[in-house]
């Protein structure tokens, strides 16, 4: 049995981190939750699971202060708890960790979310960032082949440290759709054509593009309308936008939602244009939905697992809008594509990212991990 660290940032629902916590207390770890942020649902869901969760008592703002006394605090909780084992997801929990690591007698691993998002937004501060991590990180883990070979190829990380460990679920975590909400949510957005995004509203997620396809839609006579789900820094530039082009009876900001898989029941596809992901989690969970998608080539994982025109849609990541609305024109009248594309994605889904894939994967760190 190890006591085992789950250094997480942030507190909402997220059945993925869930799952990994579930797993490993049924193996028979003692299992902790230490946020960056104060508590909220996570907390109170996994201490349902026999998870030992709090949260930081100093904010993870990402400021120079907040860093050391967050350093502080987690060698304060691991020699409290007997910590043996730490596993830091994103960089916001993998710099505190650096700074602890002299003082700490556990083994750590860093979980790297994201590719090339970062560099994005900003490339100087991301290389500086992200070099510095992955000097100073003995362990690292890829939830997907594009997250290992980006840091390979890119960053210049030595292979020997990286770890590749799939997301796993546990699907019986999700609820069921509600039925009664799911024909409220149809029946406020009535149209023949009803897509869904769910995504941040950040510049990596091109809204713009999405937006940009269902223009060209209705251009063609197709009635339809697009709910996004989700927050971030653009949301007022996008919604000025969709004022601008009259887009307001066909395009709706209905921010972060508690219940998504309501909304996954009630559409009939999602769109998904992102430039950059690791392994999205909400495709994942639209196929759990049996709803079909559209996604583009050379993102994250999706080429491993979704075959085009079979159990989703892949288009070209540089020009993505065309193909997409050619996909929406014609589908638009032969549901039972849709139908049938989303029945697939579901069998793949559910088969190819269970829990009990990468059971066995978190065993082996477990045992062969040496300080």
């Amino acid at each position: 049995m190890k006591n085992i660290l789950i250094y997480f940032p942030y507190n909402q629902r997220t059945v993925e981190q869930q799952s990994v916590m579930e797993m490993l207390v049924q193996k028979g770890n003692k299992v902790h939750l230490l946020t960056l942020s104060k508590e909220n649902a996570l907390h109170q869901i996994v201490r349902k699971m026999g998870v030992a969760a709090s949260a930081s008592p100093v904010p993870g703002d990402g400021s120079f202060k907040h860093l050391f006394a967050n350093a502080s605090h987690l060698v304060k909780y691991c020699k409290e708890n007997q910590i043996d084992v730490v596993l830091a997801h994103q960089q916001l929990c993998a710099l505190p960790l650096i700074f602890a690591s002299p003082r700490l007698k556990t083994v750590n691993y860093y979980i790297r979310h994201n590719t090339d998002e970062d560099y994005k937004q900003n490339r100087f501060k991301a290389y500086l960032l992200n070099r510095f991590i992955n000097f100073w990180v003995k362990n690292i883990i890829a939830p997907s082949q594009a997250v290992y070979e980006f840091m390979i190829h890119k960053e210049h990380v030595n292979p020997v440290k990286i770890r590749r460990i799939n997301y796993g679920y546990n699907f019986n975590q999700y609820p069921k759709p509600d039925p009664g909400m799911v024909d409220l949510i149809r029946n406020k957005f009535t149209c023949k054509l009803l897509i869904l995004s769910i995504a941040r509203l950040a510049p990596p997620k091109r809204h713009y593009l999405m937006f940009e396809a269902v223009k060209q839609l209705i251009s063609n006579g197709v009635d339809v309308k697009m709910v996004c789900l989700g927050g971030g820094p653009l949301k007022n530039e996008l919604a000025e936008w969709v004022e601008a082009n009259k887009l307001g009876q066909n395009i709706f900001f209905e921010g972060v939602q508690p219940n998504v898989m309501d909304y996954l029941a009630a559409a009939d596809l999602l769109l998904h244009l992102s430039e950059t992901e690791a392994s999205n989690s909400v495709v994942k969970e639209s196929g759990l939905a049996k709803l079909p998608v559209i996604v583009c080539n050379d993102v994250g994982d999706f080429s491993d697992y979704i075959i085009d025109g079979e159990n989703g849609f892949i288009v070209n990541k540089e020009n993505p809008v065309t193909r997409s609305v050619e996909i929406l024109l014609s589908c638009k009248d032969r549901k039972d594509e849709l139908k049938k594309s989303g029945n697939n994605l579901f069998n793949t889904v559910t088969t190819g990212f269970d829990i009990n894939n990468v059971a066995g994967l978190y065993d082996e760190i477990l045992c062969n991990s040496k300080l």
